[in-house]
């Protein structure tokens, strides 16, 4: 994931390099997994379903973020819109995330369309 400075208009990573998960199906269901880079490395170990784990470690998992949905894609506006059925963020369940998309070789370019994260871009590459 990408970040563009407004001002020297350059792309830099977002909070030192994402990695994640983008997964679509032919029946129109999406799930989306961002995470900072060596997320899954810290060697955190903590029970789930559970409300007296450290305060390092509830700090730690706001660097995960992750949704699935249902998706919709516009394709005389390059535009995805993602449903958001269930959402790491309480406050995101069943909200729509619209991104603008172009496709450069294997790699699926993606970015936001509301003004919030506008200066974001996401690539995507293909998995085998």
């Amino acid at each position: 994931m990408k970040v563009r400075d407004t001002v020297s208009n350059t792309w830099s990573d977002f909070k030192g390099g994402m990695d994640g998960y983008l997964l679509y199906d032919g029946n129109g269901h999406v799930a989306l997994h961002l995470y900072e880079k060596g997320y899954e490395k810290a060697g955190m170990k903590f029970p789930n379903f559970n409300d007296s784990i450290p305060l390092e470690a509830l700090k730690y998992i706001t660097k995960s973020y992750y949704y699935m949905g249902n998706y919709k894609v516009s394709e005389n506006d390059s535009i995805v819109s993602h449903y958001k059925l269930s959402h790491s963020n309480p406050s995101e369940f069943g909200l729509t995330a619209e991104r603008r998309f172009y496709f450069s070789g294997d790699t699926l370019v993606m970015q936001p369309v509301e003004r919030k994260n506008s200066r974001l871009k996401l690539k995507w590459l293909k998995a085998d």
